[in-house]
């Protein structure tokens, strides 16, 4: 028995020698130098990845939500508008926009040797540039225009050439969105204006189906909704004396009597516009007998 204890110390003496032989101190080019960090938390069991194994070692939410060390730059401030002028002297007469926003279109002859029509300047201020001879009342998109002739209204297709006439004695006329009507205001124009009735008529472009869709004292076209209908105004019948807003609704535009829908009135109704996508009518109200009621007002279309 002491020999075999012998012999098994011996054997690990050994062993422990050879150990301590071959594990020396790391060469300095070996040395590496590992800050301390926070420990990892570890998932709980209900976090799970997308195939069903438990997540682990997910970034600490104080490690992602840390704030960049970058310093932050106030804001610049907005600079106030400043309008250009765009053309000078005693020109432009009914200016109004290009159908693609980038000119200004105008009635003018700048010069004695200069051509009258409609002229344009774009919205950098170069040098106005002569656009056409042709006046009139032009469609949105100016591919229809409206001009007096003969005691007549006509309708001209700048495309094709093409023209048509409406029997409205040369009023001017207003296009309808999809540009297939026109409306003009007819009637009394007075004096006196209190009680002078007036006429809403519509027509087809090519002049056809021309008759009175609305009548009323001191009587109004405001302009015409996307969907077709027409916004007028009037005189409410009464002892009050009113203004309204009416829209013609489009599905009755056939009709003799089209329906009508009131949207707003006031004392003195003025400035009626119809907002882009025809779902709102602003209007402005002045020297109500109450005050409190004058303003612009929002009537829901």
């Amino acid at each position: 028995m002491t020999h075999h204890r012998l012999l098994l110390a011996l054997t690990l003496l050994v062993l422990l020698l050879a150990g301590c032989s071959f594990a020396g101190p790391p060469s300095p080019e070996t040395v590496v130098s590992i800050p301390p960090t926070s420990p990892i938390p570890t998932a709980s069991p209900t976090e799970e990845a997308i195939d069903g194994d438990p997540i682990s070692n997910p970034m600490p939410m104080e490690t992602a939500l840390q704030p960049s060390s970058s310093p932050t730059l106030p804001p610049s401030p907005t600079p106030a508008p400043a309008p250009r002028r765009l053309t000078t002297g005693g020109c432009c007469v009914e200016p109004f926009w290009s159908p693609d926003g980038q000119q200004i279109l105008y009635i003018d002859r700048p010069a004695q040797d200069a051509a009258s029509g409609l002229w344009g300047v774009d919205t950098l201020g170069s040098e106005p540039q002569f656009v056409t001879e042709r006046l009139g009342i032009y469609s949105a998109d100016m591919l229809l225009r409206a001009f007096p002739r003969d005691g007549a209204t006509y309708i001209e297709d700048l495309s094709t050439g093409d023209q048509w006439s409406v029997p409205n004695g040369g009023r001017a006329v207003s296009f309808s969105a999809d540009k297939n009507w026109v409306a003009w205001t007819a009637g009394q124009t007075g004096p006196p204006f209190n009680t002078a009735r007036r006429e809403i008529w519509i027509s087809s472009v090519n002049g056809g189906q021309d008759r009175q869709v609305f009548s009323s004292v001191r009587a109004g076209f405001e302009g015409w909704f996307p969907d077709g209908r027409l916004l007028v105004s009037g005189l409410v019948d009464g002892p009050d004396s009113e203004q309204a807003l009416w829209a013609l609704n489009a599905d009755q535009i056939q009709g003799d009597q089209p329906e009508l829908v009131e949207l707003g009135r006031g004392g003195r109704l003025r400035e009626a516009r119809i907002s882009p996508n025809g779902d709102w009518v602003a209007y402005l109200v002045t020297f109500s007998a109450d005050p409190a009621q004058d303003g612009i007002w929002l009537a829901d279309a």
